[in-house]
């Protein structure tokens, strides 16, 4: 159909929008430069294309609305899986505050002291491991949630 690119344009753009905000706005300036474009070829070089009839879009409507229920489910599980909302809501649980947060997610790197290594300073790094680099309860947890909420919404 003539239409199939608007359509993948489409899927892609409302499937991935959580990873790349920008993507709408460039499908209108594309949509937008293929209007003119098309128009301009309309008026310069074909003839008047014969107007007909359709009672709707036949498949395409069902297919666009499975993508878009799949878009959503894409975009929830791309925002839990790359922002710190579970990690949070798991330690806020087990806290009842957020006090804390970020040296829990963030603990220094522990360097033995005379291990030879330049400037040993500790650097901040993102896991749930306490002061001597063993993983604690948190650790655990956080995965442990997030496979349960992914696949009660699935």
């Amino acid at each position: 159909t003539p239409h199939t690119h608007t359509h993948i344009q489409f899927g892609f753009t409302t499937l991935f929008v959580s990873s790349f905000p920008l993507a709408p706005f460039f499908a209108l300036l594309n949509n937008i430069f293929e209007i003119r474009i098309d128009a301009q070829k309309l008026i310069t070089l074909y003839r008047r294309p014969p107007a007909w009839v359709d009672k709707g879009i036949g498949i395409w409507e069902n297919v666009l609305r499975t993508v878009s229920n799949l878009s959503v489910i894409t975009n929830g599980l791309v925002i839990a899986l790359t922002s710190d909302f579970i990690a949070k809501l798991v330690y806020k649980s087990h806290n009842g505050s957020l006090d804390g947060y970020i040296d829990t997610a963030y603990p220094l790197s522990p360097v033995p002291p005379g291990s030879g290594l330049p400037n040993q300073e500790n650097c901040h790094y993102k896991a749930f491991r306490d002061a001597q680099g063993d993983k604690t309860i948190l650790y655990y947890e956080v995965p442990s949630y997030l496979c349960t909420t992914t696949t009660a919404t699935a």
